[in-house]
């Protein structure tokens, strides 16, 4: 059997020579877009941003309370004793098995 000759098969990385001179290029772009726009990031720089304060009364402006709904207690002590009819643990039982009434 004769061997077929096929083509060599393109690198599938691209050539890194261009990827630098894509690069190259794009940096390039960059430094000329922020140097035709050097004087207004200089004045964003410049002023300098106001300190927020906390108030004297030491709350915060955005500070949102939280409400917590809590249950009462005799509402928690009902439900124990309702759980404490349900399932009985039997005395008897060795093996620590409940018994239901």
């Amino acid at each position: 059997m004769a061997r077929i000759n096929k083509k060599p098969r393109a690198p599938k990385k691209k050539d890194k020579k261009q990827q630098r001179k894509k690069q190259a290029a794009l940096v390039e772009r960059c430094i000329e877009a922020l140097n035709s726009n050097v004087t207004r990031f200089r004045e964003k720089i410049s002023v300098a941003k106001e300190v927020a304060e906390k108030p004297p009364n030491g709350t915060l402006k955005h500070f949102q309370p939280i409400r917590i709904d809590t249950v009462e207690r005799s509402v928690l002590t009902e439900t124990a004793a309702a759980l404490d009819k349900i399932s009985v643990l039997s005395e008897s039982n060795t093996k620590g098995e409940t018994s239901r009434n």
